[in-house]
Parts: C-alpha cells; structure tokens; sequence
C-alpha cells in the first residue's frame, strides 16, 4: 500500500503546509476530552499531518509545538496531534488512508437496544382496560334499565272498599304476579295507617301502622323468611321507640322498655306461650334490676320480689 506521505495526498496538503501554526483549535474553551492521534519528532511532518486533517474536515491541535521550537525535540517527547474524543476514529483512518479514506461507522454506545416487537405498549394497554371497563359499566346500567322497565311495567295494584262508602280502603300492589306492597286506611278517614311489605317470594317482611292516626308509624313489625324476628313501638308518640319486642318462632317471648333512645332496660316483661309471666323493674335506673313481680296464668300478680345484686 503506498504511503500516504508519498501520495497525492501529500502533495495536496503540502500547499497548506506553511499556515499549520495559524491553525487554531476552533472551540472555546479548550476541549476537555482530546486523544492523541500520533507523536511527530520532526515539525514539518506534524504540520503536514495536521493540514491533511484540516482539509478532511477534522479540527486538529498541535500540541507541546513551543516547547519543540525552544528545548531539543528529545527533551519534548515530540510534538502530539491531537483531535477531539469523537473524531479520533476518522482521524486515524485519514493519516493511514488519506481524506478520502473509508469511515466505518458504529452505532453510539449509548443507543438503546430496540424495543421487543411483541412487546404490547403500555399506554395501549391502559386504553383497552378503560374502553373494557367503560364497555361493561354501559352494559349493566343497560341491564338496570330493562330490569326496572320491566318490573315498573308489570306493577299492578288492586283497591278495595271494605265499609262500602264508595271510597277505597284497601289497596294490594303486585309486582310480576307476586304481592308486593298492602295499605289500609283502617278508621275510614281517606289516610293510610297501616302498611304492609313483602319480599320477592311473597312473604312478610316489614309491618308499619300508625296507632294515634297522625299519619306517622309508631308500631313496627320485622320479618325474617317469613316469621316475625322483632318489634318497635313507639308508646309516647314522641318519634323514639321505647318498647322492643322479641320472638321466638314468631312468638313474643320478651319485651323491653327503653324510654326514649336510653340504653338502660327499665322494664322487662317475660312471657310463656304469649302469656305474661314475669316482670322485672329497675326503678333507679342504674343499669341493674332491683325486683320482679310474678304473673299467674290468671292475672294475679306477687308481692315485689328483691333481686339480689
């Protein structure tokens, strides 16, 4: 391979070679990563090669050329060619080849390697779950809606005038065949007092009725498959339940007076085959029974009775 010193590539840059010390490294501040491409002992062949770059287009920097110039090149180390990091490649391939020397071109060490192509993205991801849960969402409030259309639609009810004054009193609503809903207007006065609710199998569920006729509840009756489970009631008409009943097999077996919203059970009457049997007092109201009265089949009753603390 013929030397790039004897070439035509020497030759070309020979021109140049008189303004090599009026070349300037053309950045400011002065680069903080540079390479050395090669040392010279002889300052015409720095320069030669230093204008061969130049002309392909390579800023380069002499380097140590002053001391050369005043110390014997011995005691210099020489005169260093030196280019920037990132032309230091291309620089190597024109000294050996010439400007016109072949560049081999390598991927920055800093790229990132290609993403998968089965890799699904994750904001495509994102998008198809919320379109999904949109989709299911509209479903069901779709469903919803035929559901109550349907039911609203087969909702019928059926009056009745039990005193025969020509105005209703009775009023039974079905829904899909099955009773649903009873209100009675039970003194005649053109007011519901009572109100009955059945469950999806067309058994009791809740029993309201209004005892004063104020046209609020004050008794309540809660049902379980079925069978009566408890009771409220509100005996002074003040809003505030004060009695609670308790059953067993849709008996009362026990009741409990707690005035208005108290804690403290005051009164409790204890029953046997709904017949009172037993009444337990606590008359100071702190939270502990103080006695009990008997209660024969007959109505007769004991002498108060001490409940020992």
């Amino acid at each position: 391979m013929e030397n790039f010193m004897d070439s035509e590539w020497t030759r070309r840059a020979g021109r140049a070679g008189d303004t090599y010390r009026k070349h300037a490294w053309p950045r400011s501040p002065f680069p903080d990563r540079v390479k050395t491409v090669k040392t010279f002992v002889n300052l015409s062949e720095a320069g030669f090669a230093s204008s061969l770059l130049e002309a392909s287009g390579i800023p380069a920097l002499l380097a140590d050329e002053q001391s050369f110039l005043m110390l014997p090149g011995p005691a210099t180390g020489g005169i260093r060619l030196q280019v920037e990091d990132q032309d230091f490649e291309r620089a190597m391939q024109v000294l050996a080849g010439g400007p016109d020397a072949p560049t081999t071109l390598r991927a920055p060490a800093s790229a990132e390697a290609p993403e998968d192509k089965g890799k699904i993205p994750v904001g495509l991801f994102v998008a198809v779950l919320v379109a999904l849960a949109f989709l299911g969402f509209a479903i069901h409030q779709w469903t919803e809606q035929r559901r109550v259309a349907r039911s609203q639609s087969d909702v019928h009810t059926y009056e009745k005038d039990n005193n025969h004054d020509g105005k209703p009193d009775y009023f039974a609503t079905y829904r899909n065949g099955r009773i649903w809903k009873v209100e009675v207007d039970r003194n005649f006065d053109g007011k519901i007092d009572k109100w009955e609710f059945f469950d999806s199998e067309g058994r009791p569920e809740r029993l309201e009725c209004d005892e004063n006729y104020d046209g609020q509840p004050d008794l309540w009756y809660f049902y379980a498959n079925g069978s009566v489970q408890r009771s409220e009631q509100d005996t002074d008409f003040n809003g505030q339940p004060d009695w609670f009943g308790y059953f067993e097999g849709g008996i009362l077996v026990r009741a409990d007076c707690r005035p208005n919203g108290s804690k403290i059970v005051v009164r409790r009457l204890i029953y046997e085959h709904t017949i009172l049997r037993e009444e337990w007092v606590d008359e100071d109201q702190d939270g502990k029974f103080d006695y009990k009265i008997l209660h024969d089949p007959f109505g007769a009753t004991s002498a108060r009775i001490p409940i020992a603390p």
